[in-house]
């Protein structure tokens, strides 16, 4: 009677909390551990976390069937761990219970996440052993992980408090949830899940804007990154610093997987962090001014991970693939143009199609005489093949010169127009495009 009594309130609540989960939003935050403030008991400690956690998991995908474990099974306090030709015992003395009860239902949603993909006829694999874990789940606040106050936080298996710094991020009325211990280049991130009311956006402006409501075609490329078929052409790239040349050297030179080793691999992963969030940032921002500006936003899918196959770092430095995900998510009417549509070769007035080189910098019709910037011909194509009539307009020189201050305020980008780079004629008059 008691077991159906316990049952009963765990149904009741759980029923609770889904109805109130209706009007509330999931919002994470992450929160970086100040390794400075930690003494080196903490730092084993953790350290040791993400040791036994990488055990419990090798361990798991050792048994042959993971499914017919016993539900106590994340009690086991000792594993056996192969050390080289032999199997040695390990104790779990860092790593909680309900850590590793995470462990084993995350790697159960594994392998169901990998039968559903070969249901649907996708080739997969196996889970494989790994060599580190860097995510550990923190199941339940309170328990697995708790705020003490505005700059502490307590993890379970470690024993004193630990100095973190963005506590301030999540709001004072958030109920919190579960988080992931992370490790990441040497440091410590929690990573913490909130729930929180919706809040109802009242709009109390109306979008009278007149570019809000106009199209756009965008034609991505190699030498020129971005190219509207407003005229405006947008160049930006962040190589790889020497520093992270040097790093890439040392490394090639230290005995694998020393002590040595180690801090240059940390050295050199923080570096490429770093390159990446700039191009995130920059992504982002462009994102952010092209979707404010058009309501639809008309891009091809070119395969740019081919891209990357034959010019490798031009495309690493850029982050192409990026541009057009974040467009297809954040644009309020994203056009995607399938990828054989030879918008390069067609003429955007008479739409003949004349045979070009990838060194062609200048499309010029021999059927009506067009002479156009090679990549600005490719971006009306585009936006004509996004909205089936669209009107091309001219766009005035001073919307145009305010709009690439716009750009040229993002860090690494460029932003010009098509006829200061070379281009005889872009848009000369407001003309009426239409298929066929």
């Amino acid at each position: 009677m008691n077991g159906n009594v316990k049952n009963t309130v765990i149904r009741d609540a759980l029923k609770k909390t889904r109805e109130r989960r209706k009007s509330q939003i999931c919002k994470q935050y992450e929160v970086k551990i100040d390794r400075s403030h930690l003494n080196e008991e903490s730092k084993q400690r953790l350290d040791r976390i993400f040791l036994e956690a990488k055990w419990f998991y090798n361990s798991i995908l050792a048994s042959q069937h993971i499914f017919d474990l016993p539900e106590n099974h994340y009690k086991v306090e000792e594993v056996k761990v192969k050390i080289r030709d032999k199997y040695e015992s390990r104790k779990l003395e860092n790593v909680s219970s309900q850590m590793k009860q995470e462990i084993l239902d995350r790697t159960k949603d594994s392998i169901n996440g990998l039968s559903a993909l070969k249901e649907n006829g996708r080739k997969v694999g196996g889970l494989k052993f790994k060599s580190t874990v860097n995510s550990i789940p923190l199941k339940q606040y309170g328990n697995t992980y708790w705020i003490i106050d505005e700059h502490h936080v307590h993890i379970q298996g470690i024993k004193k408090p630990m100095r973190v710094r963005g506590i301030f991020q999540i709001p004072a009325d958030a109920e919190l949830a579960s988080a992931l211990l992370i490790r990441r280049h040497g440091d410590y991130y929690l990573h913490v899940t909130t729930y929180q009311t919706k809040m109802v956006p009242v709009n109390t402006k109306k979008e009278t804007h007149e570019h809000s409501e106009r199209s756009i075609g965008i034609d991505l490329g190699i030498k020129n990154q971005l190219t509207l078929s407003n005229g405006t052409r947008i160049n930006y790239e962040v190589p790889i610093t020497e520093e992270t040349k040097t790093l890439c050297r040392k490394l090639s030179k230290k005995q694998y997987r020393s002590h040595n080793w180690w801090k240059t691999k940390t050295k050199l992963e923080k570096a490429y962090d770093k390159n990446t969030s700039i191009k995130k940032d920059i992504r982002n921002k462009l994102v952010r001014k092209l979707t404010e500006q058009f309501s639809t936003i008309c891009y091809q899918d070119d395969s740019i991970k081919a891209w990357q196959r034959i010019w490798g770092k031009r495309i690493l430095n850029t982050s192409l693939g990026g541009i057009t995900s974040a467009l297809q998510k954040k644009a309020r009417t994203p056009r995607k143009v399938p990828r054989f549509v030879p918008t390069t070769k067609k003429c955007s007035r008479c739409n003949a199609r004349n045979e070009m080189n990838l060194d062609d910098r200048i499309y010029e019709c021999v059927h009506c005489g067009l002479f156009i910037d090679r990549d600005m011909n490719a971006a009306i194509n585009i936006e004509k093949e996004g909205v089936p009539t669209v009107r091309r307009e001219s766009t005035p020189a001073d919307t145009l010169a305010s709009t690439l201050v716009e750009y040229n305020g993002i860090p690494y980008v460029r932003a010009s127009m098509v006829v200061e780079t070379g281009s005889p004629a872009v848009i000369v008059k407001p003309t009426i495009y239409s298929r066929g």
